[in-house]
């Protein structure tokens, strides 16, 4: 179904089976209580530091652990999944469903250290199937072809939605009116030739010394612009309907990458090339990468494929 307008309840109707679509529309109900957290901001009261370390030793804030309870007490009452591994938590937690056929990992609230600016931020998360491995993180450990569905809400002037499914890639928008969500764009492939660089350009000189040439080249003779807010999903959203490339790739600082491989680069890398696009880690497509670790790092880079090519072909190993 692609009508302009329906809710996402009748497009899932038709796009995925009842038991896919139920966990979707339950990752769906969460983050829209997430959203109105976000919207109320200091008036609903959870901004701020909550005081305690995520499991990679980030500050975590107020907002974020809210967040990550909003989507695991909803996912926990659906008997289709069977666990969930969050950015904010060691391990990943097993509901003891014995119908779950599911696994959904998630970053619960993606950007974060932007909440105090009213930056946009989201919710990021990815959809895999429960397979037969026994119970514990392993289960989780898949290439991101595996993957059943990707996606992310964003937090910004609208709350939108953006779903990897069926090979195809969709947004909804939430209606202000009756706070549902409607299909605003039933087929997003993302525009080619656009000389766009989304990416902290002042971190160049710790990059890989092939790719800082490259992007240094191409901003100077090549006719490129840097457009970087600093939130992965603001970036990314404007990529997907402008076009260009993201880059947060392998530094001297970070030399295992800083983006986490399940719940933040398997799903964007998915949504990226559901969209006509290329994702990368710079050794390797993203998408093929087996993890070893829940919350395993590695670099990013995606985007208009041409311009990905042009980037790490010059680069060792260049996958």
């Amino acid at each position: 179904m692609t009508a302009l307008g329906i809710s996402l309840d009748a497009w899932l109707a038709e796009a995925a089976d009842p038991e896919l679509a139920s966990v979707i529309a339950d990752i769906a109900a969460a983050s829209l209580e997430i959203s109105a957290l976000v919207r109320g901001g200091d008036l609903s009261g959870p901004l701020g530091e909550a005081g305690a370390s995520n499991v990679q030793g980030e500050t975590q804030k107020k907002l974020d652990v809210l967040s990550n309870d909003l989507l695991r007490d909803g996912l926990s009452r659906n008997p289709r999944i069977a666990a969930i591994a969050s950015e904010e938590e060691d391990h990943s937690a097993w509901f003891g469903h014995a119908d779950g056929r599911y696994l959904v990992a998630f970053d619960p609230l993606d950007g974060s250290s932007n909440i105090d600016v009213n930056v946009t931020i989201g919710t990021i998360f990815s959809i895999l199937p429960r397979g037969d491995a026994p119970e514990g993180d392993g289960a989780f450990l898949q290439p991101g072809t595996a993957q059943l569905c990707a996606g992310y809400f964003g937090y910004g002037p609208q709350t939108v939605l953006v779903l990897a499914l069926n090979g195809r890639v969709v947004q909804f928008t939430l209606s202000p009116t009756d706070n549902r969500l409607l299909l605003t764009h039933p087929d997003i492939r993302m525009p080619t030739g656009t000389r766009m660089i989304g990416g902290n350009i002042s971190n160049m000189r710790r990059w890989d010394p092939a790719l800082g040439d490259t992007v240094a080249t191409m901003m100077a003779e090549g006719g490129y612009n840097q457009r970087w807010v600093g939130s992965m999903i603001a970036d990314i959203h404007r990529m997907l309907h402008q076009g260009g490339v993201f880059l947060y790739p392998f530094d001297s600082r970070q030399p295992k990458g800083k983006l986490r491989v399940l719940y933040e680069c398997s799903p964007m890398s998915a949504i990226v090339e559901s969209a006509g696009g290329k994702a990368v880690s710079g050794t390797g497509r993203i998408l093929d990468l087996q993890p070893t670790g829940l919350h395993q790092r590695t670099g990013l880079i995606c985007g208009d494929a041409a311009i990905v090519d042009a980037l790490i072909n010059p680069l060792p190993a260049a996958g």
